[in-house]
Order: structure tokens, then sequence, then C-alpha cells
């Protein structure tokens, strides 16, 4: 089991010091705890056997400042009795020492109280610098310490990368986490996974929509987007020539077919704007079928009378709500 600090040595017969070579370092690495990968699903992660007061962590990379510290095994860690009768709690950090050079495992005992405070993270006085990696509640007079007593607090140091498509980046041995950024190549976005799962941060090109049958194109082809979770069109509709000049004054006219990943968990509504009509306005409401319909995904005008074209611009709507 190792923890350790490397200096650099320039091998032109000078030796670059600790200090500037984490400076260097801390330009292109976050500090935090390296994403899971293949071989490494957990690092740095918190188990216990509930018989006793001992936490393992699981091996894994963290990076501090630029300092980089290493553990290829598994590491214990003994949390102190609480003889008190109120609840504490403590933390495991990865600390660096800039004084002694040091990264390692640290160990934070926290003070008993009715409402207890964890001990709180050093940023910097004296050289010290902690990373969180998990909370400990230590029970009064208790004798074991469980899964429900800790709770994670790892931050991760995500490297952003570059896929060929979403399936590439699926397939790729890196798990991601919360604040990781990836480019897609063949869908030209850049995406945040947040949580449990990636959102678009930038749009992708604009994708053609299906048309419903009997319906062609008025200018701009109509297209969707997504954009940080919300589904834009553009774009508008119009009868094909040989089905007559106008829409028919109907609430049910069928206008495009949204795909599977842009449906909305429920219907929407919107008012659009059409062709002019000094009769009854220039407006309709367009409805978009929720994913879970029968007609999933349809683009329905309700038109009160003739129309030569239905605009779908200004329709936006989240995925998630």
């Amino acid at each position: 089991m190792a923890e350790y600090y490397f200096p650099f040595d320039s091998g032109a017969g000078t030796t670059v010091t600790a200090d500037a070579w984490s400076h260097m370092a801390s330009m292109w690495q976050a500090d935090g705890v390296r994403t899971p990968r293949a071989g490494e699903p957990n690092p740095l992660g918190a188990t216990v056997t509930g018989q006793d007061m001992t936490v393992t962590l699981a091996p894994g990379h963290a990076s501090l400042r630029g300092f980089h510290y290493y553990s290829d095994a598994r590491r214990s860690v003994v949390i102190a009795p609480n003889t008190g009768t109120q609840p504490r709690i403590d933390r495991i950090t990865v600390r660096l020492n800039r004084a002694g050079q040091r990264i390692a495992i640290a160990y934070l005992q926290g003070t008993p109280a009715a409402k207890p405070q964890p001990p709180a993270l050093s940023q910097g006085q004296d050289g010290i610098v902690d990373v969180p990696l998990h909370r400990i509640t230590v029970a009064p007079q208790a004798g074991a310490i469980t899964t429900t007593d800790i709770t994670d607090e790892r931050i991760w140091a995500p490297t952003p990368a570059t896929y060929a498509d979403a399936a590439a980046r699926k397939a790729a041995p890196e798990r991601p986490v919360p604040g990781q950024l990836a480019y897609l190549q063949a869908e030209d976005r850049m995406d945040l996974y947040t949580q449990q799962s990636w959102s678009p941060l930038t749009p992708g090109p604009w994708q053609r929509l299906e048309l419903a049958r009997w319906r062609q194109p008025h200018g701009a082809y109509p297209s969707w987007r997504l954009v940080n979770g919300t589904v834009e069109l553009t774009g508008a509709v119009a009868m094909m020539e040989i089905s007559g000049p106008d829409f028919p004054v109907s609430d049910y006219v069928a206008l495009v077919v949204l795909p599977p990943e842009a449906r909305p968990s429920h219907t929407r509504s919107f008012v659009c704007s059409t062709s002019r009509n000094t009769v009854k306005g220039s407006t309709c409401r367009v409805d978009i079928a929720a994913r879970t319909a029968n007609n999933a995904g349809d683009v329905i005008a309700d038109i009160q009378s003739p129309v030569k074209w239905v605009y779908l611009d200004g329709i936006r709507f989240t995925l998630d709500t």
C-alpha cells in the first residue's frame, strides 16, 4: 500500500522543486478522486462489516493542488469510540501537508453535540488542505459502524473526454460522475453528467422531423434539437398542393412526428403562429402527444379556420417535467 508524492527531475541537470511541479500539475488536474473505471469501480469508497468500528477504503487515486495520492490496496480507518451521551460526526479525507510534503488519508474526529457538526475541512491553513471522502456518524456508546452511518462526500476530478458518439461513450470503461464533461463528435455537442444522466450543454445540429402524411415544409424544414434537457422545434408545415391549398378546419391535424428521444413525459400544448387569416386571427393550438400515448410524439394542430401553414418556431419543452 502506498501513499506518496513524487518530485520531478527534468533530466537536464536541474531538479524542479515540489512546489513548482505541483503548481504545474494543478493547472491540468482538478482536486478530487479519480473517476471510476474498469478494475477500480469504487475508488476510495467506504465499506464496513457492521461488526466493529473499522471503515475500509477501497484502492484509488486522488489529486490535490497538483499532488497525487494513490493507494494500491484496501486501507482501514478505525473510528474512535463515542463514550459520551450525544452523537458525533467524524470525517475521512485526503489531506495534503505542504510543509511535510506528504499526502495521505486523514481521520478527523468531531465533537459530540445534540446537533453535531462535522469537523471543518482545512483549505490552506498552515499549509494543510483537505479533500473530503466520507462523513461518519458515531452514535453514543456505539460498538460498530454500519452502512447507514456513512455519508459519501467524495469530490470527483473527472477528465473531459471526446467520444465518436453516445454509443462509444456508453461503452467506455470509465463510469461517469457528476460534473464530468464529454464532447460527442457525431452529435456535435458537449454534454454534462449530473447525478444519474447526461444532459446536453451545447446545442447539437438541427435534425429534420418526420412529416405527417400529405405534409410538406414551408420555408425552413421542420427540425428539432436538444439543448440542456430542453427540446426546441423550428420550421413550418404546409399542405401538399395535391391535397389542397389550405389545412382543413379540424381539431386533429397531424403536422410532424417527434423521434422517441424528443418526446415529452406528458402531453404539452402551445399557441403557434399560422399564415395570416383575417377571419379568425393567425394562431392555432398545437399539442404534442406524450411518449406514453398511443400516438406518441405526434404534433397536432387544432385549426379553427383554413390556414396555409403552421409555424413550429417557439415550441420548447423539457423532457423530464
